[in-house]
């Protein structure tokens, strides 16, 4: 699957009338378009029809989204969807938030994705992370230690056991994980 990393988010709505007749009639439309399609009834700020000239079709689905690998069906709640397609443009760290709310059940909540989007961590290498981490909250108590004892400890081992203690998600080569009492 292509994700996109350098443009704006995009979802494409289509007339599900139309579709049902056999006919494609949508369009693919950024936050701003959608949230002025979705307040004007799927008719731009000039009362034209934007998904299809028809103007008894009124049932719309969603049939594709560009937005950084995610996607929430044909009928999502637009309004939070807009907003999360906002969050996703200002920074793609926001989507990586929302990925790890949903693998512990968290509903959709924008405040709550950018308080996981502030408290979450990024890694490519656990050995690094678990040994940053200790020297962050344990750093005397290492320096007491002999270098004959800290050089032989397993850091890799280390941060498995700390990943206990995290829900995770990868992309790509980086690890992404916020503590669970964040939940």
């Amino acid at each position: 699957m292509l994700v996109n990393e350098l443009s704006e988010c995009k979802v494409y709505v289509a007339c599900l009338a139309c579709y049902v007749e056999g006919k494609l009639n949508g369009q693919w439309m950024t936050a701003d378009e959608l949230d002025i399609a979705w307040d004007h009834d799927w008719s731009d700020d000039d009362g034209k029809r934007i998904l299809c000239p028809h103007d008894e079709h009124e049932e719309w689905a969603i049939h594709d989204y560009d937005m950084h690998g995610l996607n929430f069906g044909e009928h999502p709640d637009i309004v939070d969807l807009i907003e999360l397609m906002r969050l996703l443009d200002e920074d793609s760290d926001y989507g990586i938030a929302y990925t790890l709310m949903q693998s512990v059940g968290a509903d959709y909540d924008a405040q709550r994705i950018m308080e996981v989007r502030d408290a979450m961590v990024s890694y490519t290498c656990r050995s690094d992370w678990a040994r940053e981490m200790c020297e962050d909250i344990y750093s005397r108590e290492l320096e007491a230690l002999p270098h004959f004892i800290t050089g032989t400890i397993d850091w890799d081992w280390v941060g498995q056991q700390l990943e206990y203690d995290y829900y995770t998600h990868e992309v790509g080569y980086t690890t992404y994980a916020i503590h669970v009492g964040e939940f």
